[in-house]
Formats: structure tokens, sequence, C-alpha cells
């Protein structure tokens, strides 16, 4: 039975509706089973009165206007529900009052009128539907009660007194129902802003233990590539130099070392070098240092810098970037993307290919462009470098890697703001994109 009565009451309720919606509805269908109820016991009054026609008839009516009203509930037609309802529920009520009167035994079903006309004011948000369904309870009551009074002798003065007596006591009435229900509303405003400030709180809190869990993965990665990388490279340089010592290697064969040990001491150079960049930023607490920063400028000193390694491989580099081009950012962090995205670019060209850098506005961005015509990326390439996984290869001169660049890159670009996503096909080149967000002052 509980279960049953549970079922009834929550007929139309939706995930998305509001706790005070969620209220008037429950109450609604509450009322709605109580007003089936009611047509019970009119439908025993009847037979008690021996006119079972009118038993009969007001069970039926009460009973359509009960189950149309929650029919209209579970269709989503919440006012139209309350207004059918409210309407058809007071008329019903006036009736009985009526049928009582006609059967000369008046049990003063007119004053039910007075405690549902309450209903008006919890029932609806609007003004005007609370006073109009209101001011139609009291035109019943009072059309009940003047045929109750008509049958006494009542001098013309004791019904106007009478009148103004009652449309007294229903505006005071009104008036405090209206007052109580304004200070429900506030109380549930003041709950559910409360309850919003608490959520915005909570997801904040969430974001901000995702940065953190985000980060402790990438240190413990970033820790990873050292301890690998820089174990390995100090590992190797310690050998040669105690094999030198010992005798093991001739002069001649050291000669032959020698590139190898210097691409070997360039990587840990690079690789320190971002680590030192990265460890930097996090002890600065990953503040963006945002200032007017005129990043064609940095492109030129970067390309000036690995200038004489691209020439060592053969390969050209080519600056599109015409004129100054100023933007707000945060210069290091541009200035490490870009090392990182050449360094990049001529581990995987060939002699003869070229490395092309380009800058493009856009309405609300601004997009930073090294393309390069080497050996690119195999579709499983790709989709690693998409999906954020870690991987590693050598590039066209045997160059070693640790795949430390892209993870700065991407990170240092999400920290500004941006995007990063890399366009690459087999043979045929790679371009990266660094987008960025276009503040105008």
């Amino acid at each position: 039975m509980k279960r049953l009565l549970n079922q009834i009451i929550l007929i139309g309720s939706q995930p998305h509706l509001s706790e005070h919606e969620l209220r008037k509805i429950k109450t609604s269908n509450a009322m709605y089973a109580l007003t089936i109820v009611f047509g019970t016991f009119l439908f025993c009054v009847g037979l008690a009165m021996n006119v079972p026609y009118l038993a009969v008839l007001s069970f039926l009516a009460v009973l359509f206007v009960g189950s149309l009203s929650m029919l209209m509930n579970y269709l989503g037609f919440y006012i139209t529900s309350r207004i059918y309802s409210f309407i058809s529920i007071s008329v019903l009520i006036t009736i009985g009052a009526w049928m009582s009167l006609r059967l000369n035994r008046p049990i003063g079903i007119e004053y039910i009128i007075v405690g549902y006309s309450i209903v008006s004011v919890l029932y609806f948000d609007k003004l005007w539907l609370r006073i109009s369904t209101y001011l139609f309870s009291v035109i019943l009551f009072l059309w009940i009660h003047f045929q109750k009074t008509s049958k006494l002798s009542y001098t013309e003065l004791d019904i106007y007194v009478e009148l103004i007596i009652i449309v007294v006591c229903f505006v005071l009435l009104f008036a405090v129902a209206l007052v109580f229900q304004m200070a429900v509303n506030e109380s549930e405003e003041k709950v559910q802003e409360k309850n919003i400030v608490l959520l915005e709180q909570n997801s904040l809190m969430l974001k901000k233990n995702e940065q953190v869990e985000d980060l402790n993965k990438l240190k413990n990665k970033l820790f990873s590539i050292i301890t690998h990388d820089i174990r390995g490279s100090v590992a190797s340089l310690h050998s040669t130099m105690e094999a030198m010592q010992d005798g093991i290697i001739t002069d001649e064969e050291l000669k032959q070392l020698a590139p190898d040990l210097t691409k070997s001491v360039q990587h840990t150079m690079r690789l320190i070098e971002n680590v030192f960049m990265w460890a930097k930023r996090q002890m600065e607490g990953e503040e963006v240092h945002w200032s007017l920063v005129d990043v064609s400028k940095i492109v030129y000193q970067k390309i000036e810098a690995v200038q004489i390694e691209a020439n060592k491989k053969g390969i050209s580099i080519n600056n599109t970037i015409v004129g100054v081009q100023t933007f707000k950012t945060d210069g290091e962090m541009i200035d490490l993307i870009l090392r990182n995205l050449l360094a990049n670019s001529i581990k995987f060209c060939r002699p003869g290919d070229s490395i092309t850098v380009a800058i493009e506005t856009k309405e609300k961005e601004w997009w930073l462009i090294v393309k390069d015509t080497g050996i690119g990326m195999t579709k499983e390439q790709l989709e690693k470098v998409s999906a954020k996984i870690h991987f590693t290869t050598f590039g066209t001169s045997n160059e070693k890697g640790s795949g430390l660049g892209l993870i700065i890159i991407r990170d240092f670009t999400n920290q500004l703001g941006g995007r990063f996503w890399v366009e690459s096909e087999k043979d045929r080149g790679s371009c990266f994109y660094i987008a960025l967000p276009h503040f105008v002052d």
C-alpha cells in the first residue's frame, strides 16, 4: 500500500525539475488522490440520503477530475493540470454543498472551499493566477453561503455586515498565505543559492584534484624519462672515459666515437634544458607571465640557435613571418615550445628537406605553425600523439629521443589556454599547430 501511494505521489516527476517544483507535483498528486477519496465520501453520503443517482454521478465526476489531473501531470502539463484540477475540485465541492442544501441537510461542506482556497496561493507562482483562482473560490463560497442564509430571517444590514466580515476574512487569509508562501520561496531560493555555490566549489575542487592528478602523472613520466635517458647518456660517457684511461680505446677509435658522443651530449643538454625550464615553472606555481611578446623576434632567435645543427644535416629553415608579430602571451613558454618544435623537425628531416615557420592570425586565435618535409609519422604514431601516449623513435641520423619535448609542448600550450595538434603523413612530412587565444586590448 505504501509503495502504491509513493508511486501515485511521484507521477510526473522528472530528474531535471527543481526541488520546489517536485514538491508541488507531489502535493498536487496527493490532492488528486484525496479528491478521489472525497468522491467516495460523496458517494456514501448520497446513498445515505437515498439519492443513488447523485451519489454515482458525484463519484464518477470526482474520479474523472482526479484521474485526468494525474494524466496531465504525467504528460508534463503541470500548470494546466493545476488550473483544471483547482477549478474542477472547487466546483465539485460547491455542488456537494448545494446538494446538501437542496436535501435540507446542510453539513457545512462549503467551508471546505475556505481551506481549499489556500491551495491557490501554494499551487501557482504567478500572482495573477493566485488572485484569480482565489477570487473564484471566494465567489463560490459566497454563493453557497447566501443560498444557505436566504432560508433564514436575515435583515439587509445583517447580510451586508456578514458579507464584509467574510470578505475581510478571505482577504486576511489570502494575505497570510501569500506572505507565508513568499517566505518559503525566499528560504528555498537561499537554499538553492547555497547549493549552487557548494556545487561550484565542489566542481572547482574536483577540477583541481584532476589537475593535481594529471600533474603527478606528468611528474612521474618526466622522472622516468630523466632517470632513463640521463643515466644512459652519462653511463655511455663514463664507460668511454674509463676505456680511454685503461688504454682500451685508441685515438683513432675515439675520433670515430666522437660524433656519437657529441650527439649524446647534445641530447642530454637538451633534456636538461627542458627539465630545468619545466621544473622552474613548477616551482613558480605554474603561473603564466602574461605580457606583450614579439613572437617574430623569438622565432628569428630560435632559428638562429638551431641553424648550425640544421646546416650539418643539409636542412633549410624558412621563416615566412613578415613584420613584427606581437601577442599577449608568455615569452619563456613560447621560446621553449618553438625550440622543441624546431628540434623535433630537424631530428626527423633528411638532407635536402626543409622546415617552414609561420604565424597565422585568426579572429579569436593566433597560430604558430612549424611544417617540415621530413619522414613524417605513421598512422599508428599519429594516433599515439593524439591520444597523448608517450613513445620515442630515433631520428634520420640515428638521433636519440626522449619524448619529453612533445610532453612539455602540450603542457605549456594547455597552460596558455591553447590547443595543440599534429597533421602528418608517412614520408611526406609533418605540420605542428599551436593555437593560442588572441587577446585584443
